[in-house]
Formats: structure tokens, C-alpha cells, sequence
């Protein structure tokens, strides 16, 4: 089964941090491309913006942003990053195909219980998100690693999926995740007889 993707959704932009740059992108994209602003679209706090469609329904945000924002919940957490968002009919779908092939899903971050919380609450989902503080699981499975942003050094976690058998051993590794397609790799991998002897 693969995931669903209906539409894009929105496009978010990192424009610079200058009001003056963020007029000249909102003067392109609404003066010289005709896109219409969507004026009901909250801000980011403290983050200056704009929405602009593109069509109907998807959109582009224009973002003032550079380095870490204010809105930044630390390095590898700001929701301004220049990202895509993807519209899908049911994240729990994909969750549905995951239990039919007994897989048990298991989220793991250094967020605290509460901010698992809220992002479960958030995004509707239903398996357990563990918190790892210290970053002891992490470091474990080897995804603790130096990274680098905007010229800055840190440690973060490398978003890594590990798909683990009844044994106990690592069966598939998927390292460095991203969002388009994942699922559908995961869900091959649990299918694979041979998913074991990876």
C-alpha cells in the first residue's frame, strides 16, 4: 500500500530576515505573478510573512527568517527551514497497513512527555513517542551526531527509521529519513521475507 498524497499543501520560503527583502518577494509574487495574499493566515510568532496562493488551494509562504528563529525550539527545530507540506487523506492509514503487517511503531526524541504530547495531540497519532533527554538511545543506535547550520556546529539526532525483528536484531536501517516515500520503503522492507537477513 502506498500513503496517498492529494495536493501540495504549501511551500514555506526563507526570504532573509529584512522587511525590505520580504516587500520585494510579496511584490513579486502578488504584483508581477498575480498570486493572491491570504490575509486570515496567522503568522509564525515573531517570524514576518505572507501567504500567497498558488492556485486554489496550495500555497506559498513567504518567511523573513535567517539563522535561527524566534519561533526555533532549537537547532533542527524551527518551522521556518525552507520545507514542503504535503496533503495526505489519513495518516492513519498508513498506520493501519503497519499493524496488519505486525509492525509495533515507536517514536524516540529529546522532547520532554509534554511537547510528545502536544505533537501526538497535533498530528492524531497513535503509537508511543519516548523521550530520550540525554540522548542515550540514541547514541546506542549511532545517530547522535555533530551537525552543521547557517556555519554553526551541533549535536543533534540523524532522523534514522530502524526497523527492528522478534529477535531484537536491526532487520533494515533507513537513515537520514525523508518524508517523500518513506513510508512506502518501510512498508516494503516489513513485507520482504528476507527483511531479517539485512
Amino acid at each position: 500500500m502506498a500513503v496517498k498524497v492529494l495536493e501540495l499543501h504549501h511551500h514555506g520560503i526563507r526570504i532573509g530576515p529584512g522587511e525590505a527583502d520580504l516587500k520585494k518577494a510579496l511584490h513579486f509574487y502578488r504584483d508581477v505573478l498575480g498570486l493572491q495574499v491570504d490575509e486570515g493566515r496567522p503568522e509564525i510568532r515573531g517570524v514576518p510573512g505572507y501567504w500567497v496562493y498558488v492556485g486554489d488551494t496550495a500555497q506559498i509562504h513567504l518567511m523573513g527568517a535567517a539563522g535561527l528563529s524566534p519561533a526555533a525550539k532549537g537547532q533542527g527545530m524551527d518551522p521556518t527551514i525552507t520545507h514542503v507540506a504535503l496533503a495526505v487523506p489519513d495518516v492513519q492509514e498508513a498506520k493501519k497497513e503497519l499493524d496488519r503487517l505486525g509492525a509495533v511503531v515507536l517514536g524516540v526524541s529529546r522532547d520532554g512527555p509534554a511537547s510528545h504530547q502536544r505533537f501526538a495531540g497535533k498530528y492524531r497519532l497513535t503509537f508511543p513517542l519516548l523521550s530520550d533527554p540525554d540522548a542515550a538511545v540514541a547514541k546506542a543506535y549511532g545517530v547522535y551526531k555533530q551537525k552543521s547550520l547557517y556555519g554553526r556546529t551541533y549535536w543533534g539526532i540523524e532522523r534514522t527509521t530502524f526497523l527492528i525483528d522478534e529477535q531484537g536484531r536491526i532487520a533494515a536501517v533507513f537513515p537520514k529519513v525523508r518524508v517523500d516515500g518513506h513510508t512506502e520503503a518501510v512498508l516494503e522492507a516489513l513485507r520482504q521475507p528476507a527483511a531479517a537477513s539485512r
